[in-house]
């Protein structure tokens, strides 16, 4: 079995959909952990910080 591991770097706000529509593409991808901007972290309020 081949695993994949992508490195990708979003900008502008869409990178929850943009992550969404990538792992729909694979028959078993999946986001195994999202980590969110805090209100106190220079991020938007719930914007993804990694994932």
């Amino acid at each position: 079995m081949t695993t994949m591991h992508p490195f990708l770097m979003f900008q502008g706000g869409h990178a929850e959909e943009t992550m969404n529509l990538y792992v729909s593409l694979f028959d078993d991808g999946e986001i195994v952990e999202i980590t969110r901007w805090r209100k106190d972290e220079p991020g938007a309020e719930g914007g993804i910080k990694l994932a």
